[in-house]
């Protein structure tokens, strides 16, 4: 186990609703003329919080897995790498490196428009104004039999937050790291007075306790897999953290630069169908993911047949259907038409969408597609 096990353990529980990845991986966009089965879960119920679905519009996030000692680590060149593929949230670990370099990155990512959230086991802390935080196992003292937080750890890590919560006024909130830990949560009164401790400071502070649904990404990895985890994700409502971590010396690896670079450019043409979007409400897509703004509905496909048409099953009690439609990749209209009678049952009618015919597509590509009341 590296250096880093430790505060990303807090993350297992986020990696328990890891799909698997998709066909696109083995299959090309065409080459085939059978659909291929996308399964999709089902969309996350939430509580009605604005600041948790304020949380969620974010959809994708950041988490930085630091080296020991990331010496050449340009915060300012991260935010910005990190805002050219989207990212709108942050996860900075406050372990390894110095106060310094901390408020470098929280500096560089708020100035860049990314809300930054830091995190810190709960039950390993050190002050804040030590040059590099310490593993101090001795901070906390557990009684197996009933699972007690020794008193003195917790007025420890209250302070340990608290100086977070003061030094770094633009953060936008905490992941209290093994929060959910048994041992945590068989001390709810323990827990309650923490975060009674940091609202009081910060009334907006957001706290996260693993009580988010998202999806965890770990490069390196390729474009086509990133994509395709993150569509899954925002189409059934959730978010996605993307893993990078500096090389030795805190540095972007070759292969991250390749991969922001590839993500970046995909996601200018794209990114619609991902930020401000949420779970359509239509059966899931064989051959991608569909997302959805108001009346305008996304599909993000991922695999082509060779006919060049995408089926799309439209539930007859659904109030409004598709009309019109067209690729965000070049602007060129894409023909909506009713699929074969034959396909019909007694809920669903199908429909369907023909590409034109010289476009030929060698990545994900994205319909965009307007919704009518039924006629």
């Amino acid at each position: 186990m590296n250096n880093t096990s430790e505060y990303t353990l807090f993350l297992s529980l986020l990696l328990a609703s890891l799909t698997s990845t998709s066909s696109f991986a083995q299959q090309h966009l065409t080459g085939t003329n059978d659909a291929i089965e996308i399964t999709v879960n089902p969309p996350v119920q939430r509580l009605q919080d604005p600041a948790i679905d304020n949380y969620y519009a974010y959809r994708l996030g950041q988490l930085i897995d630091w080296p020991q000692k990331p010496q050449d680590f340009n915060a300012k060149l991260w935010a910005q790498r990190a805002q050219s593929i989207g990212v709108k949230y942050v996860i900075i670990p406050t372990q390894q490196i110095s106060p310094q370099l901390l408020q470098e990155a929280v500096e560089a990512y708020s100035a860049a428009g990314v809300a930054v959230f830091l995190t810190h086991p709960l039950v390993n802390v050190a002050p804040i104004d030590e040059a590099a935080a310490t593993m101090d196992e001795a901070a906390v003292t557990m009684d197996e039999a009933s699972l007690a937080i020794d008193e003195a750890a917790i007025n420890m890590q209250k302070d340990y937050f608290r100086s977070l919560v003061t030094n770094f006024p633009k953060i936008k909130g905490l992941w209290l790291d093994k929060s959910w830990d048994k041992s945590w949560a068989m001390q709810p009164t323990a827990t309650a007075a923490l975060e009674s401790e940091l609202r009081s400071l910060r009334p907006a502070l957001m706290l996260v306790q693993g009580n988010i649904k998202e999806q965890l990404i770990t490069t390196p990895n390729t474009k086509e897999d990133i994509l395709d985890l993150l569509m899954n994700a925002v189409s059934t409502n959730e978010n996605t953290i993307l893993r990078i971590a500096p090389d030795a010396q805190g540095s972007l690896r070759k292969d991250d630069e390749l991969l922001i670079n590839q993500l970046s450019t995909w996601m200018k043409v794209n990114g619609e169908t991902i930020f401000g979007t949420q779970y359509a409400d239509f059966p899931p897509a064989k051959n991608g993911y569909f997302t959805r703004r108001g009346d305008i509905l996304y599909y993000t496909v991922f695999h082509l047949p060779i006919a060049q048409s995408l089926r799309m099953a439209i539930p007859k009690s659904t109030a409004k259907i598709p009309t019109q439609a067209y690729l965000l990749a070049n602007g060129k209209t894409v023909q909506v038409k009713a699929a074969p009678s034959a396909r019909e049952t007694a809920d669903l009618s199908y429909l369907e969408f023909v590409l034109p015919s010289e476009f030929k597509p060698q990545e994900a590509f994205v319909l965009k597609i307007r919704l009518d009341k039924r006629k």
